[in-house]
């Protein structure tokens, strides 16, 4: 054997050993039980399964083609796909995982893909049509996909954090209002203030508390507020929820 040849071997062997020692310290970063919640294997984002339900599965990605190297089709793999330069996600790998040694397929700065029920509703994350994932609870209807970074959807029936009576008064009940007949602290004129307060509907009329004592009722904002106001003082007489000059 000349001296060229036994340099080669010698350089293959040392290669060889190189990785040999790379994927044994892959190894040990994930030690035995290491899994997220919903985790199902050691390794999910390149387990072809689909673990968060999500209808995305692994970690697949798109990249440069180098000369030594052919192309990855749409939706394949060749097992390495943390060569070359990432240029984006192709259809079919799982938004969750960012790399193919992921231990989970799940993103916990994701609502609607962290495993959480964030909005209270008892549904978590985002299922793709049809797919069930055993021990999973049902998703949750405010998640339009696994990119969706909030579970609240207006019509659950709860006013979840972020909700209003004006931007879904279906879960959170209608915003109060105020309107007043007579135009507002009239106390010459008999009128009814109604609206929407606190969710129920209230009318409230004016009324005479005493001989001269009218209970006046007016708008302050949306709420629906009173005061008394002595008729004498305008030489009156409280008659019918009304001052009413010339009858004493």
């Amino acid at each position: 054997m000349d001296k060229n040849t036994t340099a080669i071997i010698f350089v293959l062997l040392v290669i060889v050993g190189i990785l040999a020692i790379a994927v044994m310290i892959q190894s040990a970063a994930i030690p035995a039980g290491a899994y997220l919640a919903g985790a199902t294997s050691a390794r999910q984002c390149n387990d072809k399964i689909d673990n968060d339900g999500d209808g995305y599965i692994d970690f697949r990605s798109k990249r440069t083609i180098v000369s030594d190297e052919p192309a990855i089709l749409a939706g394949g793999s060749d097992g390495d796909e943390s060569e070359g330069n990432i240029l984006s996600f192709q259809l079919g790998s799982d938004p969750g995982c960012s790399a193919v040694n992921d231990i989970s397929e799940l993103n916990p700065n994701v609502q609607c893909d962290d495993g959480a029920d964030n909005d209270g509703d008892g549904l978590v994350d985002y299922n793709a049509p049809g797919v069930v994932v055993s021990g999973d609870p049902p998703g949750d209807p405010g998640c339009t996909g696994p990119t969706d970074t909030d579970e609240r959807n207006c019509g659950d029936k709860i006013c979840q954090a972020g909700e209003t009576c004006s931007s879904c008064s279906v879960d959170c009940g209608a915003c109060d209002s105020c309107a007043d007949s007579d135009g507002g602290f009239n106390t010459n004129t008999k009128g009814s203030t109604y609206g929407i307060q606190g969710g129920l509907f209230i009318n409230a009329t004016d009324s005479c508390a005493t001989g001269t004592i009218l209970t006046e009722f007016y708008c302050s904002g949306t709420t629906i507020a009173n005061s008394q106001f002595d008729c004498a003082a305008n030489f009156s007489t409280c008659i019918d929820g009304a001052c009413v000059q010339g009858l004493r």
